[in-house]
């Protein structure tokens, strides 16, 4: 994936928003790289929205293919970073809410919504805002980290995490078809997939109880920020971790619901 002329990051960075300029996080960006390469084979030559941008790299990457695509996000801070760090002659980045699109309707070919949904508290109305700005015919790509895969009831930052049936089922309500596949990582990847979790656990044990479900989000995103920092220094002295590339995953529709994440194709 190319970088642009100026990589200077303007945000901070967290398990939400990923930069190529943190390398402390080197295999999650990695695994959001593989998706974005599996999304570029649905865009050449096509008008692309990308909701929820984060801090643009993705929507930059997709533009060396697409004839236009536009990255919108809800937060104005992430939009002027990517307008300042990332151009392009058919690259636009504005500031929306998904699930008020300020487009009309039929205004793109291809919608992509990549580790979003998750984010939206009315996802299903984030679901048919993204089909009504799709012209007749045209493709929505909606990825989201796989429930069964994570650690139960951890990030604040998350109203909805889906299982493959469940995401399929939201789909189905407004798609005409709807194919779940999944995203999977090595066995290198996985080892240290399992061993970050574990060190994950550890931490958590101080609320055996579980009393993080009954605290208010605002007062729980520090607690977590904090641990993600724990466990990203955790990361950073894993020899292997360095060593983790886009190669290192791969996408498929056989037992979806092992995947790392979930990537649902979508017909209107």
């Amino acid at each position: 994936m190319s970088q642009a002329a100026n990589p200077q990051s303007m945000i901070d960075v967290t398990g939400e928003v990923i930069s190529p300029d943190h390398d402390n996080i080197t295999p999650l960006f990695m695994r959001h790289v593989a998706a974005y390469r599996y999304f570029n084979g649905f865009t050449k030559d096509k008008k692309v929205l990308e909701i929820g941008f984060g801090e643009g790299y993705g929507t930059y990457y997709l533009a060396e293919e697409a004839r236009e695509i536009t990255g919108l996000d809800v937060s104005m801070s992430l939009v002027e970073h990517a307008r300042a760090k990332y151009a392009k002659k058919n690259l636009y980045f504005v500031k929306g809410d998904a699930t008020d699109l300020p487009f009309p309707d039929g205004s793109f070919d291809v919608v992509i919504s990549s580790q979003v949904l998750e984010h939206v508290k009315d996802y299903m109305k984030s679901v048919r805002e993204t089909a009504r700005v799709l012209r007749p015919g045209g493709q929505a790509i909606i990825a989201t980290p796989n429930r069964k895969m994570m650690i139960d009831g951890v990030n604040p930052y998350h109203y909805k995490e889906f299982s493959a049936a469940e995401l399929e089922k939201a789909l189905r309500k407004v798609f005409k078809e709807v194919l779940v596949m999944g995203l999977f990582g090595s066995e290198r990847y996985m080892a240290l997939k399992a061993e970050e979790q574990g060190f994950a656990r550890k931490i958590l044990w101080l609320d055996f109880l579980r009393l993080r479900r009954f605290v208010p989000r605002g007062m729980i995103k520090p607690l977590y920020l904090k641990a993600f920092e724990k466990v990203n220094e955790r990361t950073e002295k894993m020899g292997p971790a360095a060593e983790i590339t886009a190669d290192d995953f791969n996408v498929t529709n056989e037992d979806a619901d092992r995947g790392l994440d979930l990537i649902a194709l979508c017909q209107k």
